[in-house]
């Protein structure tokens, strides 16, 4: 078994409910590094506010209608250029 496979198995028993102790003693594995995995695998979400949904919205849509704005001006000059 690879050491990511071990890694994984070990994460999964502990998120089920299995205690470190146990599952250090049972692997092998040292405590310290098992804490530092379960630290290393846990992801933090960012953490977005109402507003700041509010705000890149409203930048989307900014940048949507200058990006219409600037496929129209190129349609233009292309036409212009055809004739």
């Amino acid at each position: 078994m690879s050491r990511d496979t071990l890694k994984k198995k070990l994460l999964e028993l502990y998120a089920s409910g299995k205690r470190v102790d146990e599952i250090c003693a049972e692997y092998d594995v040292p405590k310290s590094t098992f804490y530092r995995w379960i630290r290393k695998s846990r992801v933090r979400q960012p953490e977005i506010s109402d507003d700041d949904i509010r705000v890149i919205a409203t930048r989307i849509n900014r940048l949507e209608e200058e990006a219409t704005t600037y496929k129209k001006v190129l349609q233009l000059l292309k036409q212009s250029d055809c004739k």
